[in-house]
């Protein structure tokens, strides 16, 4: 994001985006060419057309608590965080050059806390770690969304705080619902799962769209209740998080 900013600041809002896609071309052409097929537990399924991998996908139920789950989810986050810049300029009162600071912060603070959620995750429960994670998500959320006029020294750590947290539920959750499930339906599942995910934060910046607008002075109006309707969805993807029938070996025959 920080990187994201300059690029913009030096040439015009489009640039970014041209990089993106630049990026994305050579790490696709650089898996193609160093990661090795790994596709020996689908090798009976390759017979089948993509209807029926779709209808092989969609027929499960729990596969349909799943994307529930995710849709909460965007709308428990990408509700807030298309307009987090706008209002820290226009509500808070910071200047467009200190936006760069506040993204490198929760940036580098989520690389080292990812990796802490990631490991609790593991240790304790997907699910478990999920719930607490959201939870105290809520508070920052709710927290950044109110925010009065501050300097950049005293938003920065609640900024931070929430780019950690809000970052920090995606880390277990996607290993829920990817873990959701059975292998050998796992691709065309995860495929269809990321189609959903982009229409929910979509359907999320959209719903958050129509909430805020702007008054004569330039600041913007709507953004708490954008908060508290991020924390309710939160409270969703909690609810939902633990119907979520997660497969493993052992289990992978059982019925959804």
């Amino acid at each position: 994001m920080p990187a994201g900013l300059w690029l913009a600041a030096l040439s015009s809002w489009r640039t970014p985006f041209l990089a993106v896609a630049a990026i994305a071309v050579v790490v696709g052409v650089a898996a193609w060419w160093l990661i090795p097929p790994i596709a020996s537990h689908v090798a009976h399924g390759r017979s089948q057309n993509a209807l029926a991998r779709l209808r092989s996908v969609v027929t499960v139920r729990n596969h349909w608590r799943a994307f529930a789950f995710i849709v909460s989810l965007m709308l428990a986050g990408f509700t807030v965080i298309p307009f987090l810049a706008a209002y820290s300029v226009a509500n808070v009162g910071l200047t467009e050059a200190e936006l760069p600071v506040m993204y490198m912060a929760g940036g580098l603070a989520t690389l080292v806390t990812a990796q802490v959620i990631g490991h609790l995750a593991d240790r304790y429960g997907k699910k478990r770690v999920f719930a607490v994670i959201a939870i105290a998500s809520i508070v920052p959320i709710l927290w950044v969304t109110h925010f009065p006029r501050a300097s950049l020294v005293a938003f920065l750590p609640v900024s931070v705080v929430f780019m950690v947290l809000v970052t920090g539920r995606f880390g277990p959750a996607m290993a829920l619902v990817s873990g959701s499930a059975e292998p050998r339906v796992r691709g065309s599942f995860m495929s269809l799962n990321a189609a959903i995910q982009q229409a929910g934060a979509g359907v999320a910046a959209f719903v958050s769209g129509s909430m805020v607008g702007k008054v004569a002075s330039g600041e913007l109006t709507g953004y708490g209740n954008v908060g508290w309707l991020a924390t309710a969805f939160t409270l969703v993807a909690i609810a939902l998080a633990f119907r979520i029938h997660v497969v493993d070996a052992r289990d992978a025959a059982t019925p959804a």
